[in-house]
C-alpha cells in the first residue's frame, strides 16, 4: 500500500478522479472537508470533518474540498502500491 498526508489550506482541494485499479482510504484527521464520492452521475456531496472515515474503489469518482478556516489533514492510504494515475469518472462506463 501507498500512504500520504494531504495538508490542504482553505479552498484547497483534491479534484473529482478515479482511478483503475487502486482503492483508496481516507481519514479525516484535521478540518472541515466537502467530499465528492460515487460514480459519474450517481455522486453524493457529503461533509467531513475529523474521525471521518471514507473509502473509494476503482473506477469510483471520489475528490474533496476544504471548507474550513484552518489547514486541513487528511490520510490517504491506496491499495494496491502502483502508479495509477487519476482518470476522468465522467468518461468511464
Amino acid at each position: 500500500m501507498n500512504a500520504k498526508l494531504w495538508y490542504l489550506d482553505p479552498g484547497e482541494q483534491i479534484g473529482y478522479h478515479a482511478h483503475s485499479e487502486q482503492e483508496e482510504f481516507y481519514y479525516v484527521i484535521q478540518g472541515e472537508f466537502s467530499l465528492k464520492l460515487g460514480k459519474s452521475g450517481e455522486e453524493e456531496i457529503r461533509e467531513a470533518g475529523p474521525g471521518t472515515f471514507f473509502a473509494a474503489g476503482p473506477e469510483i469518482g471520489h475528490g474533496y474540498r476544504n471548507v474550513g478556516d484552518e489547514t486541513g489533514l487528511v490520510l490517504a492510504i491506496g491499495s494496491p502500491p502502483v502508479e495509477d494515475p487519476g482518470l476522468d469518472p465522467h468518461q468511464l462506463d
